[in-house]
């Protein structure tokens, strides 16, 4: 039983550990370009700020901490 149990979690933790790398070096990568960019850090803020409001708009689940969603899928 133990065994099953570990070799599951070793298949789920590979994949989460690509996953988390991949995010990880995007994050850099992004982060780096955003950098690069010859505005001054108010404007960027200002652009990534309007970036997010937008993703609120259109997906406006991502702007909350998910309480109503757990309770809609745990129930489901």
């Amino acid at each position: 039983m133990l065994a099953s149990n570990l070799a599951s979690f070793i298949l789920l933790a590979l994949p989460c550990g690509l996953l988390s790398g991949l995010l990880s070096i995007s994050f850099i990568r992004g982060r780096k370009a955003l950098d690069a960019l010859p505005f001054p850090p108010v404007v960027r803020g200002l652009v990534l700020g309007a970036v997010v409001g937008f993703i609120g708009v259109y997906l406006p689940d991502t702007m909350t901490w998910g309480e109503d969603q757990i309770d809609i899928i745990a129930n489901h």
